[in-house]
């Protein structure tokens, strides 16, 4: 089984500091093959992509599978937010309402918990 390292970076805003991007240590994945079939012009598209400034056809489309992964996670998550904004009146958020939530929150757990059991 092939193994492929990948570095991933994040961008987090921190007004005091000059660098505000982290790197996560590379984390091997399993590599499996998958045959595509194409026509001759998507072909020598792919070759011709992968020839500026990737080392193979593979890391290409691995990429852009990649990029198209980002598109759909950042699509759901601008659905998730107007999803949000149109849910109705804003609440104010604060020290104590994430107080009250994690309360609420452990409180179901532990009822599950209990339940699961049979206490």
């Amino acid at each position: 089984m092939r193994m492929e390292c990948r570095v991933v970076a994040f961008h987090v805003p921190l007004a005091d500091t000059d660098s505000n991007w982290h790197v996560l240590p590379a984390q091997p994945m399993p590599m499996t093959s998958m045959n595509v079939s194409l026509p001759e012009e998507l072909k020598e598209y792919v070759e011709l992509r992968s020839r500026n400034g990737y080392s193979t056809p593979s890391e290409y489309v691995r990429e852009l599978i990649r990029s198209d992964q980002k598109r759909q996670a950042k699509d759901k998550l601008d659905s998730l937010l107007l999803e949000g904004l149109n849910s109705g009146e804003p609440i104010p958020v604060d020290d104590a309402f994430w107080t009250s939530l994690r309360q609420e929150a452990l409180a179901r757990l532990e009822a599950r918990r209990k339940a699961a059991s049979g206490q």
